[in-house]
């Protein structure tokens, strides 16, 4: 119906203005063709994080980490009991037939809704504040939280050392830098979602 309306209005300024054929066609083309780029375009989204830090330099998400993401229908609102568990090697086919890292169902109102992980980014500590770590594409639904697993993550001191089985627990890191010889810590690890400027 949207498609429709856009040709009728098209057409009438055009034999208001006495164009012909051709320039009639060309028009409803363009204005059908932005139409639907407009109504396949996935909005973006981005989680960001920030830390305190003394000696981490950085931190890394393997290959095949788990994000659990807490999302909200886009449509009535409901949020998910649990967690989704996402990765960038997960792939399904969406709503619209395109390759997605997640396809669900509403559970209130059963609405389709699909999300595709854009890029993982390591978050680099230095200089201090939000950082990127996340960019995801969502159609029908947005994540509201990211729980972090129980799975290793890549943590490096501000050596380059890299600890083995890396885990933040209670949103807290603490490790021993064999390379500066002296303890480091990572605290108060925080997550926000943000829509691209």
């Amino acid at each position: 119906m949207h498609l429709t309306l856009n040709r009728l209005a098209v057409l009438a300024v055009c034999l208001q203005h006495r164009f012909q054929g051709a320039a009639v066609s060309h028009i409803v083309k363009t204005v059908v063709r932005k139409s639907e780029e407009g109504r396949i375009k996935m909005p973006k989204l981005v989680i960001e994080a920030q830390c305190d830090v003394n000696g981490v330099g950085s931190v890394g998400f393997p290959d095949d980490y788990g994000f659990h993401l807490m999302l909200r229908c886009s449509h009535c609102g409901e949020e998910t009991e649990k967690p989704a568990v996402v990765s960038t090697s997960d792939e399904v086919t969406g709503i619209r037939g395109a390759t997605v890292s997640l396809r669900i169902s509403c559970k209130l109102c059963d609405r389709k809704n699909d999300l595709k992980i854009l890029g993982v980014f390591p978050y680099e500590t230095q200089p201090q504040g939000w950082k990127k770590i996340l960019e995801l594409e969502c159609r029908g639904m947005e994540p509201t939280k990211l729980i972090l697993s129980d799975g290793s993550l890549i943590i490096k001191g501000t050596s380059g050392f890299e600890f083995e089985d890396a885990v933040i627990t209670d949103r807290e890191f603490y490790g021993y830098d064999e390379k500066e010889k002296t303890d480091v810590s990572l605290t108060d690890w925080e997550t926000r979602v943000v829509k691209p400027s």
